[in-house]
């Protein structure tokens, strides 16, 4: 992860208002209406003995560039469930919210990244409109997009 990431959760982003391998969903490229090459996406999930709520997370993620899910040695099918969207699974013990959320953005690779928790999926409009505004707008990678996105 470089020093320039920048973080979204849905609920924080201008866009709110509005399998196995990584990335098999991608977003397509195809579309893409700028000169710019499309930023790709990191998605990570903490979870902890989360199997009843997790695969809606992750099939609402799945299209994502890259899909992280970092456990908390959980003992019902969490592990399972995350080993069907991606080969990116990790397990630590729990340090805290903020440090857990910290170590699992640690293993992204993307400039971008969005995460959830493992009881949120997003829903099929927000998915779209997130990948909308990483396929057509050039500010999306801006100092001042980022600050917006920061100050909602």
């Amino acid at each position: 992860m470089s020093s320039a990431t920048r973080v979204l959760h849905p609920y924080d982003s201008a866009a709110h208002g509005a399998g196995k391998t990584p990335g098999a969903g991608g977003i397509s490229h195809a579309s893409r209406k700028t000169e710019f090459p499309v930023p790709r996406l990191s998605a990570f999930v903490t979870t902890f003995n989360d199997e009843a709520t997790l695969r809606a997370c992750l099939d609402s993620l799945k299209w994502a560039d890259e899909l992280v899910v970092l456990d908390s040695f959980s003992t019902d099918r969490s592990i399972d469930i995350a080993r069907e969207y991606t080969d990116h699974v990790y397990q630590q013990k729990f340090l805290g919210f903020g440090r857990q959320k910290q170590s699992a953005l640690d293993h992204t690779t993307h400039e971008w990244v969005l995460f959830l928790d493992s009881d949120e999926a997003l829903s099929a409009p927000l998915q779209k409109e997130i990948q909308q505004l990483l396929l057509t707008e050039p500010d999306v990678r801006s100092e001042e997009h980022t600050s917006e996105l920061q100050s909602h």
